[in-house]
Parts: structure tokens; C-alpha cells; sequence
């Protein structure tokens, strides 16, 4: 799947926040909303408000675009797999 530039733009700054993880627990918190606000309306280019922009959203997100399958993964694999595609999307 392509990524529309806005997804891109969500995925570099996500890699940025997150030291290159892409895991969005790395920019859990208050201080983050804005930024992960900002991340899911790039991936999902759908607006959300800061309520709707948790770490979970974020997740079920990055799984949808990277066309990600979590049944009978554990969390870990589920992340390799985010981390992965997401250093291999912005390449």
C-alpha cells in the first residue's frame, strides 16, 4: 500500500517522537496529546480530537495501514512487525 503524504508525514514524526520504534507508547501523557492528535489525523485522514487520539487509536491505526494481522501475535510481534514496516516506510 502506498502512503499518502500525509501518512508519511504521521509516520516520520511518530519515528521521530519514539526514537525510531514507532511504538506510540513512547509518547503516551498530557504533553503529548497535541502530537498524537496530530499522528492519528495523518494516518487515518479523518479528524479526531485529543480525547480520540490515544495510544490504543494510534495503534489500530499504524496495524490498518501497514496491513498488520495481530490475531494469535503476541504484543511483541505485533511491535517487531510495527517497527519493521514503519523503519521500512520512511526509508
Amino acid at each position: 500500500m502506498k502512503l499518502t503524504h500525509e501518512q508519511m508525514a504521521a509516520l516520520k514524526a511518530l519515528g521521530a517522537a519514539s526514537h525510531g520504534t514507532f511504538d506510540p507508547w513512547r509518547i503516551a501523557g498530557d504533553r503529548n496529546a497535541a502530537l498524537r492528535q496530530s499522528i492519528l489525523m495523518g494516518l487515518t485522514g479523518a479528524k479526531a480530537t485529543r480525547a480520540q487520539s490515544g495510544v490504543t487509536a494510534i495503534r489500530a491505526a499504524l496495524m490498518r495501514v501497514a496491513d498488520i494481522d495481530g490475531a494469535g501475535l503476541c504484543e511483541a510481534a505485533v511491535n517487531d512487525r510495527i517497527m519493521s514496516w514503519g523503519a521500512a516506510a520512511i526509508a
